[in-house]
């Protein structure tokens, strides 16, 4: 995420399942990644707290978080499609261990985040095996 003559340009993978949200109070990046029984986690999310109809308030946003490079990644962009796009992918490979993939993955998201969402005040990090009571978040 270099500047380009003083213009800095969103990668393409920090593009997946980026919403238009200008006022923004705060994004969620819930981790992921392609493992049988997270797709079982992410399928709860998206019934639970991730559904729009669900957040509030509207000016916080979530969306799953997942290494965008590598052959774990194919299938999970395939999940994305069913589901309008609702993974944002990042610049890592999906095969890295667990020794470091987290915390690349932290730190990818945190850059994508920045420049995806400039107005936000807040950026939050979650796993995928979490829960959040949306009607405490408004408090």
């Amino acid at each position: 995420m270099r500047p380009t003559n003083g213009v800095v340009e969103v990668p393409e993978f920090c593009t997946n399942g980026v919403a238009d949200h200008t006022q923004l109070l705060g994004v969620v990046g819930v981790f992921t990644v392609d493992e049988g029984s997270r797709r079982d986690l992410r399928d709860e999310l998206r019934r639970t707290w991730m559904r729009a109809s669900v957040r509030v308030p509207q000016s916080l946003y979530a969306t799953f978080v997942a290494r965008g490079r590598g052959p774990a990644a194919a299938a999970l962009r395939a999940e994305a499609k069913q589901h309008g796009g609702d993974i944002l992918f990042v610049d890592a490979d999906s095969a890295l261990p667990r020794s470091i993939g987290p915390l690349v993955t932290l730190l990818e998201w945190w850059q994508c985040a920045a420049i995806a969402w400039p107005a936000a005040q807040l950026i939050g990090k979650a796993d995928d095996d979490v829960t959040c009571s949306a009607q405490r978040t408004n408090s």
